[in-house]
Parts: C-alpha cells; sequence; structure tokens
C-alpha cells in the first residue's frame, strides 16, 4: 500500500492482496476507500476478510456499514450477521442506521431470513 495519498483498491484487487483491504477497510481520511475495500473483499471471496468485514459493521459512516453488511451476507457469512443484528435490537436506543442495513442483509436472501423472524416475532424489529 502507498505510504502517500489513499490506497488503490483496483490494483490491491487484482494482486489479490488481502492485507492490503483489511487495511484499506480503515483507511479513515475517505470513506470512499473504506466502501471499496468492502466490496472488493466480498469479491476476493476469502474466509480471512470476514473478521475484517464483522468489524467493519461498527464503523461510523453508514456506507461502510452497509457495504460490509451487503459483504458478509453474500460471502455466506451469516453467524456474524446475526450477532450485529442482535447486538442492534437488544441495546438500548439502536442506531437505526444500523437496524436498517441488518434488515436489508437479512432480507437479501442471505439465509439469515429465519434467524430476523425470531427477531420480528419478539418485536424488537
Amino acid at each position: 500500500m502507498s505510504l502517500f495519498g489513499p490506497p488503490n483498491i483496483s490494483k490491491l484487487t487484482a494482486r489479490r492482496d488481502l492485507e492490503g483491504l483489511v487495511e484499506a477497510l480503515s483507511f479513515q481520511k475517505d470513506v470512499g476507500v473504506r466502501v471499496a475495500a468492502a466490496r472488493a473483499l466480498q469479491a476476493l471471496g476469502d474466509t480471512r476478510g470476514i473478521q475484517p468485514l464483522t468489524r467493519a459493521l461498527q464503523d461510523k459512516d453508514w456506507r461502510v456499514c452497509d457495504a460490509a453488511a451487503q459483504s458478509l451476507a453474500a460471502v455466506g457469512a451469516v453467524e456474524p450477521l446475526a450477532g450485529a443484528l442482535h447486538d442492534a435490537v437488544t441495546t438500548p436506543a439502536p442506531p437505526v442506521r444500523r437496524r436498517n442495513i441488518l434488515r436489508r442483509s437479512a432480507r437479501s436472501g442471505s439465509g439469515m431470513s429465519g434467524r430476523f423472524d425470531r427477531f420480528r416475532v419478539a418485536g424488537q424489529v
């Protein structure tokens, strides 16, 4: 990764540089880089990207949370999404945007529909 300027996600993806993409996922100066990194990790399909994407669900920018949730759903990482959904609906005053992102991911055909229904029946979402 470059020492100056934002990481080049296209080059990192072309090189299949998982470590570089994970580092780019926490590049605080540019939300677009973080979003692109989350999408690129999905494209790589490497299970080592699940943990960093799970951490990205806590990003301060909803677009990064959204990209991370969609990436996790696309690679079938159901457990991290279920855990994040549980946290979002059981914490006092959960952030609305995170709950909405996780709802969308739950409805995306990622295999989470049963887990989502459990929360809906409980009246938590």
